[in-house]
């Protein structure tokens, strides 16, 4: 009927890739109303890292294989899907730290439990700033208005896709509601 509405980010279509078996399908139980979130992330290592920018931090993590940790803010998560991307493509065999959310996971960064995470610009900017970590890229192909001197991975001569993509929030509603409905919510959200 319209009032019963899913608030849900891009882990709904994420599972669907993780998990052979969920209780529901992303696609046909669902109808989509619209994106209201489109989330960047910015690639932050420990200043001890000794690496300034995209080359050199994927040379860095090919030498000491199995000996770096990255750290994501929960398995499954586009921080901890985007880092095993890394480890697999560098054949660096790092080691993923599971936390449970983003707080937790900047605070061991800065710590120096970890090497590096991805993260977001929003959270992850005043530690940037402070230098208490480093800033190698965010992701996108259009640099963030948040880090305007941080360079895309893409512009860094990175031209994997895999590095491109962001997250999202976005409403849906259950399946088989009418369109008028979810066309009316579409222009809602829009509007």
């Amino acid at each position: 009927d319209g009032y019963t509405l899913l608030y849900t980010s891009a882990a709904l279509a994420i599972n669907s890739a993780l998990y052979s078996k969920l209780t529901f399908d992303p696609v046909a139980d669902f109808a989509p109303i619209g994106t209201t979130t489109k989330t960047l992330n910015a690639l932050v290592v420990h200043p001890s890292v000794p690496a300034n920018n995209m080359k050199e931090l994927l040379a860095y993590v090919k030498a000491p294989k199995g000996k770096l940790s990255y750290g994501s803010w929960g398995t499954g998560s586009y921080a901890h899907l985007a880092g095993a991307y890394m480890s697999k493509t560098t054949d660096s065999d790092m080691v993923h730290v599971a936390y449970k959310g983003e707080a937790p996971m900047i605070q061991e960064l800065i710590g120096g439990q970890l090497q590096l995470c991805f993260s977001s610009a929003l959270n992850t900017k005043p530690f940037i700033d402070s230098g208490r970590v480093k800033a190698i890229g965010v992701t996108g192909k259009q640099r963030m208005d948040i880090l305007p001197k941080v360079p895309t991975i893409f512009e860094q001569g990175v031209q994997d896709d895999a590095y491109s993509i962001f997250g999202w929030v976005a409403m849906g509603a259950p399946a088989g509601i009418p369109k008028e409905i979810v066309d009316q919510l579409s222009a809602h959200l829009r509007e």
